[in-house]
Formats: structure tokens, C-alpha cells, sequence
């Protein structure tokens, strides 16, 4: 008798195959012994052949899933010995002496911003800025438009200045400005395991490798949830920007990070929340075209709506600029032209009155006003950290026409539109460089404000400080309209002396939502220009009864203090911050 003499590890790969060979080894190994003495083998009954087709897939089965279950084991095995040796492998990187830097790192430090001293702050006064991240928070940190994740490891300072020590991805710990934070999550890693990391340069020891080692991880974890999160959110943020752009098209609007988040409801637990937050803010902050960092963006979250026709004329000049248009060529040659008229005016009036001339000047069509008013947008002031969409094509303009032979930057493409014509010498710059702040609190709606909708009556008048006839001392210019804060010493029995800063409380009678209120967010801060000033608050509301010593001398006036306590040497022995009258 022939059988087959293959193993089960030798079976073809197809399914039936399988069966069909099992089937025959099944009936051979049961009609062995009741072979007749011919030799031949019976031919199987119909519920013999099916109750050996049933035993051949149960064997199938069984050794099918015995190989998956030797497989998933070994490739366990293999993936935590893969997991220990790169985990062994990382340590041995972060611990090699003499580490290089990084070309992240040598990148970020080089274009690292100019430091701004905290002009009059200890700092000790700088360190305790509610608004900056603590040690264990998770940072997104950027300079121009390099974007890294870390965690705040410490902070430092030197002189008037704050550095923050935070620890990347790659295990490095970066010295930066607090500037460079941008969005952080709070207790991301617990502080027992901060106080582990030295942060500083030298050799690291085993205990700090393994601590770098699990941050590293729980970033990476982060940066994943955060990726994903990014891709999901892309075109719902295009979808809310339809929605929340102004009905004017040439009225900038406003949106929020929170504002975005609460819209698309994400899902999980709290971390997963705030990675939603820094997905959002990533994506805003990628998309400068549309959405604009505030200045007051690290606080607030807040970005700017650009105006559909300002995007709009930024796609038609971009164009006309990168094919070096005939519309592009015609408004050089125009400008050409005037320069040169106005050079040559001012060469001949030099040493004499001024005198009107009559000129034919060129005169600028559409396209020419489209590339003025280019010009015009490129002047205002926009966050270091985002790129602007200004800033390459308006010095190309610029160029071409072969004239100004320093880098253009804003105070160039100023003098261009005053050398041609388009604005009048005294012209404020400022006005300029702030144009789209002042667009977004819109003065002109607040000429004539709507005083209703405040409270009838202060909400903290039954908590507030009676200061009786205490004299407050402003310091201010003799023509000064908005006097917003001054100072009182009170002297003590012991020789210590209270200093309080009393400062004006617009808000004691103002509700979050009203217009007024809006508007100053807005805003941001009073801006004060050579011609004229945009107060942050309209006068009529300031002025009336929040501005010091505007109402009788027999009557309260509502304030925020915060008082000092100090020695006869100066040192400050104790604080608080009261509301008052």
C-alpha cells in the first residue's frame, strides 16, 4: 500500500488542499487494519466521507491556530527584546559624554529672537507670572516657523531676565525665552519625576537617563494623539471659518482656540481635551493666510479673522508677483517714473519755497491699486512666530524696482508709498502698523456708545475696602485725560510703611458680554499714535466715572489696589490685593 509521506509543515497553501490531504491520511490510518485480503481499499460510505471531512478540519484548525499562537509568541518576545535593546540604546545616547548638540537645537538657538529686559521687575516678580507654565507642563515652543514639543523642566534667572529649561524629544534640554512658549498643557509629568532630570551641561547619569527616557516616551504618546487629532480637525476648522468669518468682507473678526474646541466636542479624558487644543492651535497657527496670532495670543488663544477681500487681493498679487505679470511690470514702470519726477522736484526746490508745479504724473488704474493696497498690508505688525503672507512677495515688489539697496522691511515699503505719492510725508506710521487691530475694535462704532446693559449697581461694593480719606497721589502729565492709576503711602507704628497702587475699575459695573467690553478685548490696549490716540475704552464710558478724581470729592470711586508692605530698607514683608473705594 502507498500513503503519503509528507509532514503537516509541508501542506500546499490552499485551504481545500489542506482538507483534502488530511481527509486522505484520516481514511487511510482507519481502513488500515480492515484492509481485505485484495488489498484494495474500500470505498467510504457518504457519513463515513463527511465524519472525515469534519475530523480533517478540526485538525486544520487546531494546527492553524497552534502556529499563530507559537508566532504571536515569538514576535512578543522579539518585540520586548527589540523595545529593552533600543530602550538600552537611547540610554547609551543620552548618557555618551560630550554630546554634540543637535541640528534642531543648533537651528532654534540661531534664530533665536533678541532677549527684551523686564525693565523695573525683580526677578523674583518675573518668576511669579500666573500666566507661565510650571515645571512638568507640556510646551510647544516656537521660533519663526520651527515648531518643538517639550516639557518644562525649571526656570532660571539671569538678571532681568527669565530662562526656561525644557527637555525635547530627542532628550536634549533647551535654554529658551518664555517668549517662545506658545501653548502648554499643565502637570503633563508628575514633578517626583521632573526633579529627577539635571538640567545641567555635563555627563548624565543613569538615574536621569531613565527619567529623560520616560518623559521621551509620554511626549512621543502625546505627539501621536496630537497628529491624529491634527488630520481629523483640518477640514472641520476650514468648515468653521466659513462660518465665522465677518458678513462684511472687509471687517476683520475674531475666533478663539477654546471657541473651536467647544464647537468640535472631543472626546476621552482631560488630556485628551487639552492635545485638542494644541491640535486646533497648530492648525490655526499653520494657516496664516486666514487666521492671525494676537498680539496678546499667549494669554488669550486668540487669532484674528482675515477679510475675504483682503484674501482675495493677496492671491491676485502673489500671482501677479511670481509670474512677474505685465500688471506687475506696469506698476514698477509707473513708480519708476514718479520717483524720478519727485527726485528731481526736490533737487530743484532745495533752496527755495515751496512752490506748486505743474507735472503730468502716471496715474494708477485697478491693478495698480490692488498692489498699493498689497503694499499698505505689508506694513502692519505680525507675530514673530507665524509666518506673514506679506513677507516675501512685498519685498519682491519692492525690488524690482532697483532702488533701495538696504533690506526691505516695513519702514522701507513705507518710504516707497511716501516717495510716490500714495502717502503724505507726515503720515503716521503707526496708524499703519496697527491698522488691522484698530479695524478689529472698529472706532468708529463707538463714537456714539449704548451705555444700557450695564449692571445698575457694583457687584463687589459689599466686599470692597473703604480707604476713607486716605490721599492718592497720580503722577501724570498736566494734560493727561485718562488718569488710570495712583499711589498712597501709609506709615505704620513700627517704622514699616504700606504702599497702595490704586488702579481704576472700568469693569465694577461692566458684564463680560456687552459691547464695550468686546471692544477692549479686542483691542488689548490703548494705542497712542503722534496724531491721535485709540483708547482702549470709548472716553464717554472711561471718563464719566472711572477715570481718578473725575467724580466729587465726596463721593467713592471704585478701584483695584494692591498694596506692599516694606521695611525702612525697602524689602517688601507682605502683599494683598483688594477691590476698593
Amino acid at each position: 500500500m502507498k500513503t503519503r509521506t509528507s509532514r503537516l509543515k509541508c501542506f500546499p497553501t490552499c485551504q481545500q488542499s489542506r482538507i483534502s490531504t488530511v481527509f486522505t491520511r484520516c481514511y487511510a490510518s482507519t481502513t488500515f487494519k480492515n484492509l481485505p485480503q485484495s488489498g484494495k481499499r474500500p470505498i467510504p460510505g457518504a457519513e463515513e466521507a463527511q465524519k472525515l471531512l469534519e475530523q480533517g478540519k478540526e485538525l486544520v484548525d487546531a494546527t492553524v491556530e497552534k502556529r499563530k499562537r507559537h508566532a504571536a509568541t515569538s514576535w512578543e518576545k522579539g518585540a520586548l527584546q527589540q523595545r529593552k535593546a533600543m530602550e538600552d540604546a537611547q540610554q547609551r545616547y543620552l548618557q555618551r559624554p560630550l554630546a554634540p548638540k543637535s541640528q534642531e537645537r543648533l537651528g532654534f538657538e540661531a534664530s533665536a529672537i533678541e532677549e527684551v529686559g523686564f525693565e523695573g521687575l525683580s526677578p523674583s516678580m518675573v518668576l511669579q507670572d500666573s500666566t507661565r507654565p510650571r515645571p512638568g507642563a507640556f510646551v510647544e515652543l516656537r521660533r519663526n516657523a520651527a515648531v518643538f514639543h517639550g516639557v518644562l523642566i525649571s526656570e532660571s534667572a539671569k538678571g532681568n531676565l527669565v530662562k526656561i529649561n525644557a527637555l525635547t524629544q530627542r532628550g536634549e534640554i533647551w535654554s529658551h525665552n518664555p517668549d517662545d512658549i506658545l501653548i502648554s498643557i499643565p502637570n503633563f509629568i508628575p514633578l517626583h519625576l521632573i526633579n529627577r532630570v539635571n538640567t545641567t551641561d555635563g555627563e548624565v547619569s543613569e538615574e536621569d537617563a531613565l527619567a529623560r527616557l520616560k518623559v521621551i516616551k509620554e511626549l512621543n504618546d502625546l505627539e501621536e494623539t496630537i497628529t491624529k487629532l491634527e488630520k481629523r480637525y483640518v477640514p472641520v476648522v476650514s468648515e468653521l471659518y466659513r462660518r465665522t468669518i465677518s458678513q462684511n468682507p472687509t471687517e476683520w473678526s475674531r475666533t478663539s482656540v477654546d471657541d473651536i474646541v467647544r464647537c468640535l466636542k472631543p472626546s476621552g479624558d482631560d488630556l485628551d481635551r487639552k492635545a485638542a487644543h494644541v491640535a486646533v492651535h497648530k492648525i490655526l497657527m499653520a494657516d496664516p493666510l486666514r487666521f492671525v496670532a494676537r498680539q496678546l495670543h499667549r494669554s488669550s488663544l486668540e487669532f484674528r479673522i482675515r477679510p475675504q477681500t483682503e484674501i482675495e487681493n493677496i492671491h491676485r498679487v502673489t500671482d501677479w508677483t511670481r509670474r512677474r505679470s505685465p500688471e506687475l511690470m506696469q506698476f514698477v514702470e509707473k513708480a519708476k517714473k514718479i520717483m524720478a519726477i519727485s527726485s528731481r522736484l526736490v533737487d530743484q526746490q532745495a533752496d527755495r519755497n515751496p512752490t506748486q508745479v505743474d507735472e503730468q504724473l502716471p496715474t494708477f488704474d485697478q491693478s495698480d491699486l490692488h498692489i498699493l493696497d498689497f503694499l499698505r498690508c505689508a506694513i502692519r505688525v505680525h507675530s514673530a512666530h507665524q509666518q506673514s503672507p506679506y513677507e516675501v512677495f512685498a519685498p519682491t515688489i519692492i525690488k524690482q524696482l532697483g532702488v533701495y539697496k538696504t533690506d526691505i522691511t516695513g519702514n522701507v515699503i513705507f518710504t516707497f508709498l511716501q516717495d510716490i505719492g500714495v502717502l503724505e510725508p507726515w503720515h503716521d506710521q503707526i496708524q499703519l502698523t496697527q491698522e488691522s487691530i484698530l479695524s478689529e475694535g472698529r472706532p468708529n462704532e463707538t463714537k456714539s456708545i449704548d451705555l444700557s446693559g450695564l449692571y445698575k449697581s457694583d457687584r463687589h461694593s459689599h466686599i470692597r475696602h473703604d480707604w476713607g480719606r486716605l490721599p492718592v497721589y497720580v503722577i501724570d502729565s498736566a494734560d493727561a485725560h485718562e488718569l488710570d492709576d495712583g499711589i498712597s503711602i501709609e506709615k505704620q507704628s513700627n517704622g514699616t510703611t504700606w504702599i497702595h497702587v490704586h488702579v481704576a475699575d472700568p469693569t465694577s459695573r461692566l458684564p463680560r458680554n456687552h459691547p464695550i467690553a468686546l471692544t477692549a478685548s479686542a483691542r488689548g490696549t490703548t494705542i497712542y499714535a503722534p496724531q491721535q490716540a485709540q483708547p482702549m475704552l470709548p472716553n464717554e464710558y472711561a471718563m464719566g466715572e472711572h477715570s481718578l478724581g473725575t467724580l466729587d470729592s465726596n463721593e467713592g470711586q471704585n478701584v483695584l489696589s494692591f498694596s506692599a508692605l516694606v521695611d525702612s530698607q525697602g524689602a517688601i514683608l507682605k502683599t494683598d490685593i483688594r477691590v476698593g473705594v
